[in-house]
């Protein structure tokens, strides 16, 4: 849910963009329960590459994220490798948006319990 809301507010903000799947979803153990990372959806769009864009990005995130109770998301900024990054993370649940010729967002989420009670397509 919090996914598709975060493309619908960059559609609003960067126009309809077309989007892929990167990578399927995927559940991980970890110390206290399992990590579930949402499919990663990928549009060609190069959203940042103009730095006055920068904020417009983190202004379309923040709408959707505050629309479920999440923290806002910081103006994106150079990461590893040439990588435009930003993320927040509240109640258990990380968006992450990267951009370098491409962009990609990713929810994942903390849960109690063994991966095995997970349906990968959640």
């Amino acid at each position: 849910m919090a996914q598709r809301a975060q493309d619908s507010a960059l559609d609003r903000t960067f126009g309809d963009l077309s989007r892929t799947e990167a990578s399927p979803a995927d559940a991980e153990p970890r110390d206290n329960g399992c990590r579930w990372a949402s499919p990663t959806r990928r549009c060609d769009t190069y959203l940042g590459k103009d730095p006055e864009d920068h904020q417009r990005i983190a202004d379309a995130l923040t709408s959707a994220l505050e629309d479920h109770g999440l923290p806002s998301a910081p103006a994106p900024t150079g990461g590893k490798g040439g990588w435009l990054t930003t993320s927040s993370s509240g109640e258990g649940m990380t968006l992450e948006f990267r951009s370098k010729g491409y962009a990609e967002l990713t929810v994942t989420v903390d849960v109690s319990g063994d991966c095995s009670d997970i349906d990968d397509e959640s």
